[in-house]
């Protein structure tokens, strides 16, 4: 539906509704609230996405410390090269630096939600306006397929209609059920860490959900190839 063709069918609903007395949100202010997310199951999936990571970041930079501690083991001088362990324990502390970073990230960060605007939320489709005309819940009404989009009616917002195989697969926006926000570029709500997971690019947070994966293997390997040094060593 393009720009030209809403603002006809908004221009068109206020006369009509005018002529006939009839009155129906106009500003997104008037709209029904947004729908409350599980916020049980986010807290309860993002803890224990939060001790995961706490608990392998604890390992793999506590071990190896431990380790070298029981083998006698200093840091290098200022004057001293550096050995296999003091790269190796570098690596790991920078390594966890970069998990806690896109943990909170992921935590925090907006994932792509689609944000509420007259653009999006405005022409209503028939079957919505005449059920807040008449101050009737939008609860078990089916979402609106017009001209190649989608009226979400849990959100209230336009949104692309995926076609063909990206229905199923690359949909470029999704209502998730946890979150109740359609989220654009969406991938997957992850149910370790209660989010979200949807980004293309630079947008949205798929990238630091990546690099905490990325860490979490980079962070094992670099662990047992700085305990493996030490071993070497002696």
């Amino acid at each position: 539906m393009g720009s030209h063709g809403r603002l006809a069918g908004v221009a068109l609903q206020l006369e009509d509704e005018e002529q006939a007395g009839l009155h129906e949100p106009r500003r997104v202010e008037d709209l029904p609230p947004l729908p409350t997310p599980n916020l049980s199951v986010q807290r309860s999936e993002s803890t224990t996405g939060c001790t995961v990571v706490l608990v392998i970041i604890g390992l793999c930079v506590g071990f190896p410390n431990a380790v070298t501690a029981s083998q006698g083991w200093k840091w290098p001088g200022p004057n001293e090269p550096w050995d296999g362990q003091a790269i190796g324990l570098t690596i790991l502390y920078s390594e966890a630096v970069i998990a806690l970073i896109c943990l909170l990230g992921l935590m925090f960060g907006d994932p792509g939600v689609l944000k509420r605007s007259p653009e999006r939320c405005f022409p209503l489709p028939e079957q919505v306006a005449n059920r807040l005309r008449t101050g009737q819940s939008l609860v078990g009404l089916d979402n609106v397929y017009e001209d190649g989009h989608v009226y979400c009616v849990r959100c209230c917002v336009w949104r692309t209609m995926p076609v063909g195989k990206a229905r199923y697969r690359d949909v470029d926006v999704h209502h998730c059920s946890v979150c109740q926000r359609c989220v654009r570029h969406f991938d997957h709500h992850c149910g370790v860490f209660g989010r979200c997971i949807a980004g293309n690019g630079l947008g949205g947070n798929m990238g630091y959900f990546k690099v905490i994966l990325l860490m979490a293997f980079a962070g094992i390997v670099t662990c047992f190839a700085t305990v493996l040094a030490g071993s070497t060593r002696r």
